[in-house]
């Protein structure tokens, strides 16, 4: 490879500018050309933010904010400052009650140069400021008591004018740049040197091509996570947004980081509040009381765990996660681990269905950098769709001749990749994925080129196997079926949404949906436009791919998932039809299947490229993928230029810029790779010029820190401790086995669902299943609601809403750095930590007797009685229980002022059951303040079986004559049991099948 010609280092040059132009602040979205240097020091949490006046006073949108470090060492804040005149800055120098020494403010430029000196002499108190005081180090600054919202103004005896000079502009390009040419220069000179010893062992990689792709995906997966992997940062960080204890950041205990990143809506709350708290619950069912983890007693008031569908259990991955007790580093590391499967996943199914290492070893690496990952940064779909083209790659390798052995073995791992997906954590891409591969995997061995007996041979094996899986997985698919015809969800009558065909170039890169959506917030998946170059390949020679079988049948099924994605199927047709009508996000599910086969037609159109570029029908090839480029661009602008609801204004600049550049790219690339194949050789430029391609078309696909660009790239916050302890939690978990009860945290404090990893038992849960009759009932209280799932409590609302919350068995009330004279008046005062922590003394028993039972007509009535007795525990039903519980009937219309109760005791709980002791001087009926779900509740008294019916609306009742008793009721789907048969029977029929193709004798070795 000859270095250093004349072309060569003008190319250099060239990519170094437009490096030294990329990098610089005012291209990558960054307003710190300029800034307010501010050195202090503090031992209190908290933020700092600077306040500039641009012509519209003082807002939110002109500020800067950087994290306070409290270790009470010196520590350099810089506040970002665009260019403008000023006369004067807000600093709020914390955003709580605090104290600080400020030692210096200063403005500086970019590279550190000195502008001017603010000092602190002309720092004046404006707002929540107990006092100011100058010392010989600095600016001392004492916040009022409960402060938060403290600020300081700075008003300027002269006013400051700062721009961008155009010459400070042309040094910094011509800086980097120089910078970068030396790097690149080095770099070249490194792969001259080491490039005789590396090529030779491309024979290596063409006689293991397994062992390469390995490699190869894993070097890129490590790359694309590289702050995760790296640099102590995580996918499962809080600091993405989302509160969990405490209703601030930090927001666990024992944590320091108030950092955050916005993630331009990219769906975050689902694993934090969800799968994260699961893994805790299926540890403690596991490995603590050594149960089948089917049931949350933490969420909802008692909700199924298994029944639904997203517990990720029977996952092979998540069980390192659950043996990790959902550590935060284990579930790093399942996702990347997840990530390089992918990418390898990908690769094999090109390489088996091309036999081009070339092809798959460049769809391997690119796999990492897809637009997808930025739309679903740790959402479940992220296993889902890294999970998925391992079944296809089984199916299209048990469509071949192969050994018995091998056979068995494809067999084998064909149910374990399906059951990996189908235990993902979605419901939604994981069954529409389950159920596209193994359709494609099939219609593939179907119209293989085999023999017609063969064919047939092949296709019943594989039906065998998948009835192994249908079999295996049983208690999965069944307690979320089952439990879904108990429930309410969300997507009882959905919309079907779909992404408008005019986009579809976004689906090679979500930044083109970005202008379609309010804010530029991510929307959907994708792939990247490097995928593009051989999607557009494949179909520019369409009618020689379709003269393979393979290819025909890949190309035909991607229409479906196509047509279904971007509207070619009419939105009312998809509302129509079962199961399709409840999925919702149409575009969105969808989207996850074509991104396989699509990836796959991508890998093909490489290896076709490859193939004819070096050819003179590879120019007429270049010819027509330019214009269906065009054509893709084109429909794109056309969409903003024709809709009533966008205009062209709706692309901005960098999105524009981005669009040209990348369709430019591509036909560049098309031509450097038909020259490099040409000249049968390596040559530096071109090998450069496509390395830059890719850098450019795929870098922003990686993770970074403090890169800038910040709406468009995801820049992971710092992994923290789930594990820290809370003094307040201590104080709650600590008195739930004597005396069972439930927690609520006011606002966002003690988050629905983070208390299920704390083992906390709580109200409400972000759970896909809700049993109906709870939210009827908790929609007819005053909690307050947002979304389709939460409740929560607000303090303007205590008094009205604690005789509800007191009927649900919620004794303690966490609030943080609370009004503790305001909440006493209703609350009493437990324990004052980390969080308050208060107690009601009037809350209702987990469990307890009573001899009458009253009547009532609806929820509202319910909920109105409970307002007006809620002192003294009571049962009540309405017609519907009646009917199913006639024995009550003789416990109606008695004395209400002659009525017994008794609080149960000895309780003994475990993940799934709930054991109490009690004893009443009368028969009557015991009362489990757990939510009954029909079929799931198996109760004993004193050992022998008893019925279950539903009272209070939501609980659970049981009738029990005069004495002392005991009662048991443990929770499981019905049929539950004979779904362990039918799972531990496909499981050793899976076996038998195993060992009998291994072991019986092959007279043709082949199958």
């Amino acid at each position: 490879m000859k270095l250093f010609t004349t072309t060569f280092t003008l190319t250099v040059i060239a990519v170094s500018i437009c490096l030294s132009i990329l990098i610089l602040p005012e291209s990558r979205h960054i307003s710190n050309r300029f800034a307010v240097d501010v050195e202090l020091k503090t031992t209190s949490q908290g933020h700092i933010q600077l306040y500039y006046d641009q012509g519209n006073g003082y807002n939110e949108n002109d500020s800067s904010t950087e994290s306070l470090i409290a270790d009470n060492q010196v520590h350099h804040y810089r506040l970002s400052l665009p260019p403008g005149k000023y006369t004067h800055f807000r600093i709020d120098p914390i955003d709580r009650q605090g104290s600080m020494l400020i030692s210096d403010i200063t403005i500086n430029e970019y590279h550190g140069y000195l502008l001017y000196i603010l000092g602190t002499n002309d720092v004046k108190a404006a707002n929540q400021i107990k006092s100011l005081k100058q010392t010989d180090d600095g600016l001392e600054v004492t916040t009022t008591s409960g402060a938060s919202d403290p600020q300081l103004s700075i008003e300027l005896s002269e006013p400051i004018t700062l721009h961008l000079s155009y010459i400070v502009l042309a040094f910094d390009i011509v800086r980097n740049g120089f910078l970068i040419f030396l790097g690149l220069s080095g770099l070249s000179l490194l792969v001259a040197f080491i490039s005789p010893f590396i090529l030779p062992k491309l024979n290596w990689c063409k006689s293991h091509p397994l062992k390469t792709l390995c490699l190869l995906s894993l070097g890129a997966t490590l790359v694309s996570v590289f702050p995760v992997a790296f640099e102590g940062r995580s996918f499962v960080s809080p600091n993405y947004g989302t509160f969990l204890l405490y209703d601030e950041f930090p927001t666990l205990p024992g944590s320091s980081r108030t950092d955050t990143a916005d993630l331009k809506g990219s769906d975050i709350g689902a694993v934090m509040w969800q799968h994260v708290p699961f893994s805790r619950v299926q540890y403690r069912s596991l490995f603590k009381d050594h149960e089948l983890p089917v049931w949350s007693r933490y969420n909802s008031a008692g909700s199924p765990l298994l029944g639904q569908g997203q517990s990720m259990f029977g996952d092979p991955l998540h069980l390192f996660v659950i043996l990790a007790r959902g550590a935060a580093w284990a579930w790093d590391l399942k996702y990347i681990l997840a990530k390089c499967l992918f990418s390898l996943g990908l690769g094999l199914c090109v390489l088996t269905l091309s036999e081009s290492l070339g092809a798959a070893a460049i769809i391997a690496l690119i796999s990492p950098f897809i637009g997808f990952f930025i739309f679903r940064v740790n959402h479940p779909a992220f296993f889902s769709l890294c999970y998925a083209p391992w079944p296809l790659l089984c199916l299209i390798k048990l469509g071949e001749k192969r050994s018995r052995v091998s056979t068995a073995l494809l067999g084998v791992a064909l149910v374990l990749t399906n059951l990996a997906l189908l235990a993902s954590g979605t419901v939604k891409e994981a069954y529409m994925l389950l159920l596209g591969v193994n359709s494609l995997g099939l219609l593939l061995i179907l119209f293989s080129e085999n023999e017609r007996a063969l064919k047939i041979k092949k296709t019943l094996l594989v039906l065998g196997y998948e009835l192994l899986f249908v079999l295996i997985t049983a208690p999965l698919w069944y307690a979320f079926v089952s439990t879904l015809k108990l429930s309410y969800t969300q997507y009882d009558h959905p919309q079907a949404a779909q992404i408008p065909i005019n986009a579809l170039i976004g689906f090679f890169d979500e930044l083109f949906y970005r202008p379609l959506v309010a804010n530029e917030s991510v929307s959907n998946p994708s792939l990247n436009l490097l995928f593009l170059f051989g999607i557009i390949y494949f179909l520019s020679t369409l009618h020689i791919q379709l003269q393979k079988k393979s290819r025909l049948i890949l190309f035909l099924f991607s229409l479906l998932p196509l047509s279904l994605a971007f509207g070619l199927i009419a939105p009312g047709f998809i509302e129509q039809l079962p199961v399709l009508k409840n999925i919702g996000h149409v575009g969105n599910t969808f989207s996850c299947l074509l991104i396989i086969s699509a990836s796959i037609i991508a890998g093909l159109g490489y290896t076709t490229a490859f193939s004819r570029l070096k050819e003179k029908e590879g120019r007429a090839d270049l010819f027509i993928s330019a214009l269906l480029l065009f054509g893709l661009f084109f429909l794109y602008i056309s969409f903003f230029h024709g809709s009533s609801s966008h205009s062209p204004s709706d692309i901005k600049p960098l999105i524009q810029c981005y669009l040209y550049l990348g369709l430019s790219s591509l036909i560049a690339l098309g031509f450097l790779i038909r020259y490099l194949l040409k000249k049968e050789t390596l040559t530096a430029t071109p090998v450069l010029l496509i390395s830059f391609i890719s850098l450019v078309l795929l870098g922003r696909f990686s993770q970074f820190t403090h890169f800038g660009f910040d709406d468009y790239t995801v820049q992971p916050t710092h992994r923290q401790s789930f594990e820290a302890r809370s003094i307040a939690i201590e104080k709650v978990y600590g008195e739930q086995y004597k005396f069972p009860s439930r927690a609520i945290g006011f606002e966002g404090n003690l988050w629905s669902g983070w208390s299920t990893y704390l083992s906390v038992e709580g109200v409400n849960a972000p759970d896909a299943l809700i049993n109906p009759r709870y939210r009827e009932l908790t929609q007819a209280s005053s909690l307050s609601h947002q979304w389709d799932w939460r409740l929560y409590l607000e303090k303007a609302k205590l008094t009205e809403t604690k005789p509800f919350l007191d009927f649900l068995n919620v004794r303690y009330y966490l609030d943080l750095r609370s009004d503790q004279g305001a909440l006493s008046k209703s609350l009493k005062l437990a324990l004052a930590t980390d969080l308050d922590v208060y107690e009601s003394t009037t809350v209702w028993p987990r469990a307890f007797f009573t001899d009458q039972v009253s009547t009532y007509t609806t929820a509202q009535d319910l909920v109105t009685k409970i307002n007006k007795d809620f002192k003294t525990p009571f049962a009540a039903v309405d017609p519907l229980d009646l009917q199913g519980a006639p024995g009550l009937n003789t416990l109606l219309g008695h004395d209400p002022s002659k009525r017994v109760y008794a609080p149960a005791k000895s309780y003994v709980l475990t993940e799934n059951s709930t054991t109490f002791h009690f004893i009443n001087p009368t028969a009557g009926v015991a009362i489990l303040n757990e939510v009954y779900w029909p079929g799931y509740p198996h109760a004993t008294l004193d050992g022998y079986p008893a019925k279950v019916f539903r009272i209070n609306h939501i609980f659970q009742g049981v009738l029990v004559g005069p004495g002392e008793h005991t009662i048991s009721i443990s929770y499981r789907p019905k049929n539950f049991t004979l779904c362990l048969i039918l799972s531990l029977s496909g499981g050793l029929l899976l076996i038998g099948v195993t060992l009998g193709l291994i072991l019986i004798k092959d007279r043709n070795s082949q199958t």
